[in-house]
């Protein structure tokens, strides 16, 4: 048992701004830094066919990306109730791929002066890696506090 606490206490320290406590996102200050984040979506299967970056902050265009993303799913993802006056939704897909083995997830959303910046990290399969064939299409989605500054994002060196 005491393993088990000792655990916890340690896992939670080392927390980052990826986050699920939608309480954090709500509540994130117009201070330059970190902003908490929420993935609401992380899967290997978009349709989307090329690479692409998305801002979304409105309903219309957020539910045209879950319809794309949706096209070969039984029964697809329900879009989450999102108030894009308080919100944006940030939209990474790595397009059509032929093998497993990819992916993309988002590591921190930053408040600068200028602009909101979005770390991403890509995942690829290594030369000698047994992988899935088929076609993927990996793709993420996160929502984060509207702070009215443009979006760009960043990749993270692997």
């Amino acid at each position: 048992m005491k393993i088990i606490a000792i655990l916890f206490v340690f896992l939670t320290a080392c927390g980052s701004s990826k986050t699920n406590d939608k309480s954090a996102v709500e509540e994130s200050t117009d201070q330059v830094g970190d902003i908490p984040f929420i993935v609401l979506y992380q899967d290997s299967d978009s349709s989307f066919v090329n690479i692409g970056f998305e801002v979304f902050e409105d309903s219309k265009d957020f539910e045209q990306a879950l319809t794309m993303v949706n096209k070969n799913r039984q029964p697809g993802l329900m879009a989450p109730e999102i108030d894009f006056t308080q919100f944006r939704v940030a939209l990474i897909h790595l397009g059509s791929r032929t093998t497993g083995g990819y992916a993309v997830n988002v590591a921190s959303v930053e408040k600068t002066e200028n602009n909101i910046i979005v770390y991403y990290k890509t995942q690829f399969p290594q030369p000698d890696e047994i992988v899935t064939t088929a076609l993927t299409s990996p793709w993420t989605m996160v929502k984060f506090k509207n702070h009215n500054l443009p979006v760009v994002f960043a990749p993270i060196n692997n």
